[in-house]
């Protein structure tokens, strides 16, 4: 496995792609787009514990570091999880792009569920 720093962002971003594919699947079934922030915090911690676990340095820093960003994903994350999804209240802003999307919305909300991606790429950077 290599520790560059581009790789592991590269595998990140695959990754995260094909998470958020695989949820966008799902919602595309239970008309629930609020898995799209659920799983960006998923997707966020994974991709935090996966650096810490493949990069060099202080193991007591790196595993500070994924601690305080999952601690905060995972609240972030349970949040949603409880209030828009088990109790199946899709957020409204979801069901406002759905309806300005007309029939288009199956594809913009595909790439929408991919600009997540890319963010919990960004977003896992520093």
């Amino acid at each position: 496995m290599s520790n560059d720093p581009l790789v592991l962002l590269t595998q990140v971003l695959i990754a995260s792609a094909l998470w958020m594919f695989a949820l966008w699947l799902i919602q595309l079934r239970h008309h629930n787009a609020s898995l799209a922030d659920a799983g960006w915090c998923a997707g966020l911690i994974a991709a935090v514990v996966w650096y810490a676990l493949m990069v060099e340095g202080d193991a007591a820093r790196r595993m500070l570091v994924a601690f305080m960003v999952g601690l905060y994903a995972a609240r972030l994350g349970a949040y949603i999880v409880f209030d828009r999804i088990v109790r199946k209240h899709e957020d409204a802003r979801y069901r406002a792009m759905r309806l300005r999307w007309g029939p288009n919305e199956p594809v913009l909300m595909f790439v929408y569920f991919l600009m997540q991606a890319a963010a919990i790429g960004m977003f896992s950077l520093p």
